[in-house]
């Protein structure tokens, strides 16, 4: 996992999607976005970091004592990540209702 955390968190800082084509290379636009972008992007970036963070305390063994159980935990963090993209989505034209 932790490895897995370490390449996704150096994935996100290159090009996802590149709407490169003739005109904008001859004008100099980059037209590329990299994981970063969009709330969805940041949200993916911090839950990263915070997964990166809680393996390293794992593997070094220090005890942080927590309210909730781990499995309580890594659930709620999955379903945050589940729900937060949907946030900004629309459905035929009309905005989502907001989430709180």
């Amino acid at each position: 996992m932790l490895i897995g955390g370490v390449l996704l968190f150096i994935d996100l800082f290159l090009p996802w999607q590149d709407f490169g084509n003739e005109f904008s290379d001859a004008v100099g636009v980059d037209a590329s976005f990299s994981g970063w972008r969009g709330f969805g992007g940041v949200l993916v970036g911090l839950l990263t970091i915070v997964l990166l963070a809680w393996v390293i305390v794992r593997l070094v063994s220090v005890h942080i004592p927590l309210t909730t159980s781990t499995a309580m935990t890594a659930a709620i963090t999955t379903r945050s990540a589940w729900i937060a993209p949907r946030w900004g989505t629309t459905r035929c034209g009309k905005p989502s209702p907001e989430p709180f």
